[in-house]
């Protein structure tokens, strides 16, 4: 665990009860019937559908430009505005000592994590890999 913690850079962790445990599905000791779910338990902070785009309306060729159109206008979810805003602030710090340093949020998707790796900034690939996870899901 604390080998994990290192390499992500964690300095908390969070655990979550069992009645949260199995609103999200868990049910490694009971049957699948005992098991809650979302609809039996509004757990705060946990309700993500507000603000996201039906599937029948995603085109996944366009992918970026919607979600980043979204971000915008303010019509994405509040976790995605507030995960863009992170890695905005966190660019603009980058900024401050390495001048070189340029976005990689305009290139392909898959590279994000990959440009700050390169530069060794893993603090930051993190946050693109978390962003690039929430673009294309």
């Amino acid at each position: 665990m604390r080998r994990l913690c290192d390499d992500l850079q964690l300095q908390k962790m969070e655990t979550a009860t069992e009645i949260e445990l199995r609103a999200s599905g868990y049910h490694a000791f009971g049957t699948q019937a005992e098991v809650l779910t979302r609809e039996d338990i509004d757990l705060p902070g946990t309700r993500m559908d507000t603000g996201l785009l039906p599937k029948e309306q995603r085109k996944p060729h366009l992918m970026v430009q919607t979600f980043f159109s979204r971000v915008a206008k303010g019509t994405a979810t509040a976790y995605a505005c507030d995960l863009v805003r992170c890695v905005q602030s966190l660019k603009a710090v980058v900024l401050l000592v390495d001048a070189t340093f340029q976005s990689p949020l305009n290139g392909p998707v898959s590279s994000w994590g990959d440009y700050a790796q390169k530069k060794q900034l893993s603090f930051i690939e993190h946050w693109y890999e978390a962003l690039r996870l929430l673009v294309v899901s």
